[in-house]
């Protein structure tokens, strides 16, 4: 089963969108575990491509946040266990550059969320964040990455900070 993206809430009714956030979810949890299968058997490209459905599956969940907040279903966290997965198969694969581009993604996306004031997106952006340093140390050959993401994210709360003294 695949949900395409071009569903729109405009046209969705309310028990449409719950239905198709509930059976994301599911198709979700099926595909990420056959490809942790795959990964425990070493067989790291067929893992990183459900584990790349798997991320498609998420990102149609974040186009419900409302819906998946009121069903209790962990978008957030879907899409950053996918990011992983997809960074730690790269990892395996020898694809370091692209590895820490998953790891980076997940950072930016959280930094996205903060702006919709999730609850608990702090709390995993300092994860994430600590996630992406201990693959960096081991990885990354200069510091250039490092200072770029750790600039951004004093960008971006320095700016929320001001944006919220104005208001």
């Amino acid at each position: 089963m695949s949900v395409s993206n071009e569903f729109s809430n405009v046209y969705l009714d309310k028990g449409s969108r719950e239905n198709i956030i509930y059976k994301t979810e599911r198709l979700w949890k099926t595909i990420t575990v056959d490809a942790n299968t795959l990964f425990e058997q070493h067989k790291f490209k067929e893992a990183l491509n459900n584990y790349k459905n798997a991320l498609r599956q998420a990102e149609i969940l974040n186009n419900y946040k409302s819906e998946c907040i009121q069903g209790k279903i962990p978008f957030i966290q879907l899409y950053i266990i996918s990011c992983n997965n997809i960074a730690y198969t790269y990892i395996e694969l020898k694809l370091l550059e692209k590895a820490g581009d998953m790891f980076k993604r997940t950072i930016y996306y959280l930094l996205y969320l903060l702006d919709y004031d999730c609850a608990g997106i702090e709390r995993e952006l300092k994860r994430a964040v600590a996630t992406y340093l201990d693959y960096s140390v081991k990885y990354e050959k200069d510091d250039d990455s490092q200072n770029k993401i750790l600039s951004d994210i004093k960008e971006h709360f320095s700016q929320k900070q001001l944006s919220q003294n104005i208001i």
